[in-house]
């Protein structure tokens, strides 16, 4: 949010029927990208170890890992970016993974720097936090910005975008579920 009040009055916009309904989310905007939280079920990490985190990706992670390079990789963080700024919240993949393969993750997708600095609180054992991380966008050009991390008390996917967005979720659709 802006900490400097614009005084000046400003016309409403117009819209036609069809968008009357239509969130558009103005820049600078935090494209969420996941959330992460503790996990004490019986599944299995891909490794076989016990999983320590779930992680709802809010960004297509899985094809971003099979990207053909940064141009592609670019184009489809774009996309959510688009979608994200339009109201439009979906989990693509929820991931079930031990300690070592979050940081992997995290570094396969966003880079080291920004894999350490997103999971730190994870890394470090406090397992009673949930976390939310996203990355400030201020160019509808570029998915590129500054990392954003933040702590919730959010239980749900809902809970999470509400905090997130400021406005209240009804339904989320879930595209797809990997262990």
């Amino acid at each position: 949010m802006n900490k400097h009040a614009n005084k000046q009055k400003k016309r409403p916009l117009r819209r036609s029927p069809r968008q009357a309904n239509t969130v558009r989310f103005p820049l600078p905007f935090v494209m969420l990208l996941c959330w992460m939280r503790s996990y004490a079920g019986d599944e299995e990490c891909s490794c076989g170890a016990s999983p320590d985190y779930e992680i709802d990706s809010f960004v297509d992670a899985e094809g971003l890992l099979g990207a053909d390079g940064p141009a592609e990789k670019d184009h489809m963080l774009l996309s959510a970016l688009e979608q994200q700024r339009n109201g439009a919240f979906a989990v693509y993949q929820t991931f079930l993974v031990c300690r070592q393969h979050a940081l992997q993750l995290f570094t396969d997708l966003y880079g080291e720097q920004d894999a350490q600095q997103a999971l730190s609180p994870l890394l470090l054992g406090i397992s009673n936090l949930t976390v939310t991380v996203g990355r400030e966008i201020t160019n509808t050009k570029s998915p590129h910005g500054t990392l954003q991390v933040s702590y919730t008390n959010a239980t749900t996917v809902p809970e999470v975008i509400e905090a997130h967005t400021g406005y209240a979720v009804r339904k989320i659709p879930k595209r797809s579920s990997t262990g």
